[in-house]
């Protein structure tokens, strides 16, 4: 996806890596729009782990990116490194940019509130819209239906 083209993102441990690299063998891109302070954020994560961990046991070629809303650095790194799984996000550091890829992000998929979550096939084509619907109907059977 264009939206990704010279850009970064980090994982858990902090360390930096080209995003066309880390996503150029997946076919699902899950994007998470979201802070910590969302309500029913800590169930919407727990979900999301179950999620990921069974795509990547049954290697769906599934791969989260977190798009945090958090205002400063502090609670962005206890969002990402200590309530989400084991994924990727954009930096904190390009969050803030008035340019940022978060905020073009933001404006190609229509977000206005959060939390939201948009699955995209690497083109960028909609997988799902309203994948928060999708989690609260079909639970772990996204898996199937994402990857169709």
């Amino acid at each position: 996806m264009d939206s990704f083209v010279g850009k970064s993102l980090i994982n858990r441990d902090g360390e930096r890596f080209s995003a066309v690299e880390v996503l150029e063998t997946k076919q699902v891109f899950i994007l998470l729009f979201a802070s910590s302070s969302c309500k029913g954020i800590k169930d919407l994560i727990d979900l999301l782990k179950d999620i990921y961990k069974e795509a990547f046991k049954h290697r769906c070629g599934f791969e989260i990116i977190l798009i945090s809303s958090e205002k400063t650095a502090t609670d962005f790194d206890y969002f990402f490194r200590r309530m989400c799984g084991p994924w990727y996000a954009i930096p904190f550091e390009d969050l803030m940019k008035t340019d940022s890829q978060a905020e073009e992000l933001r404006m190609k998929f229509g977000i206005s509130h959060i939390p939201f979550i948009v699955v995209v096939k690497p083109d960028g084509s909609y997988i799902s819209r309203n994948a928060l619907n999708d989690l609260e109907t079909m639970g772990l059977n996204v898996i199937v239906a994402w990857s169709e």
